[in-house]
């Protein structure tokens, strides 16, 4: 059985050793003054792991997956018209690549099943990308900020892995200096987005390890 000691004990004891060298007196506010002052610098820490500006970008990418999944949603052709495009793609394509092939084969006859998983993929991908880059910037050690990171990082591979695609059905040289195309953009949108993605992934990892660290520590 275990008998507490009273306070007033405790500090008697101080200041005896004290006296005799052995122990310095400490106050109950000096014991908390440096329990507090880590908190205060882990709250920091943790809120310089993901810049501000990082998550600003995000935003902006968040809001790019949103305005195009809402409006596949609210379009009645997409789902019906994604076959028609992906056979095109196929009919101009005389270079008859691995890709043209892969698409014959496994994506247009099941062309309406991949419109829906499309269309609400990237409705998630904003919703989730969106959802990140808040907490990241209003609670950045909440552990719900970790969960929503983790997502986040999911949700990024599946746009990296959806702007390939359309990349690839678009047909686009890899971005080089052509003055034929002087009137249109140097590097194809979907091209962009993936290296956004690709840089915001990369972010994302670092910041959930950085957090890890410092709960380890």
């Amino acid at each position: 059985m275990t008998i507490a000691t009273p306070p007033i004990f405790e500090r008697v004891a101080d200041r005896v050793l004290e006296r005799v060298g052995r122990r310095p007196v400490a106050s109950p506010e000096a014991r908390t003054i440096p329990h507090t002052e880590r908190a205060v610098a882990g709250m920091a820490t943790a809120a310089r792991v993901m810049p501000v500006a990082v998550c600003l970008v995000q935003i902006a990418l968040a809001y790019e997956w949103l305005v195009s999944g809402i409006n596949k949603v609210a379009s009645p052709y997409f789902a019906t018209g994604l076959k028609l495009v992906l056979q095109q793609h196929v009919y101009n394509d005389e270079r008859h690549t691995p890709y043209s092939a892969f698409l014959q084969r496994f994506i247009i006859p099941n062309a309406e099943g991949y419109a829906h998983l499309i269309t609400w993929t990237e409705v998630m991908v904003g919703v989730v990308l969106l959802g990140s880059a808040v907490l990241w910037m209003a609670r950045p050690a909440a552990r719900l900020t970790a969960y929503a990171a983790c997502a986040a990082c999911v949700y990024l591979v599946a746009a990296i892995v959806m702007n390939l695609n359309y990349y690839l059905v678009d047909d686009e040289a890899v971005a080089w200096i052509n003055p034929l195309h002087a009137f249109n953009e140097g590097v194809q949108l979907d091209a962009m987005l993936l290296l956004f993605s690709l840089v915001l992934l990369g972010a994302n990892v670092a910041a959930l390890r950085a957090l890890s660290r410092r709960a380890a520590d």
